[in-house]
């Protein structure tokens, strides 16, 4: 398990940084994990899983 911060994980994801912070906050993105003061940054496993999930939800018809 690892952390990756912003820059990686909108790679991996492909949407915006807005986006990325507006799924988050309607509870359908993983939420970055506090590290100390201001620093954040989010489990890779978590991200590449909602990938995983939207391409799944892509082939079934169904909404993440």
């Amino acid at each position: 398990m690892r952390f990756i911060r912003l820059k990686e994980v909108l790679l991996i994801c492909g949407r915006s940084r807005t986006s990325v912070y507006e799924a988050i906050a309607k509870g359908e993105f993983p939420k970055p994990v506090k590290l100390q003061g201001r620093s954040s940054a989010w489990v890779k496993s978590e991200v590449e899983q909602w990938v995983h999930a939207c391409i799944i939800a892509s082939r079934t018809g169904s909404k993440t």
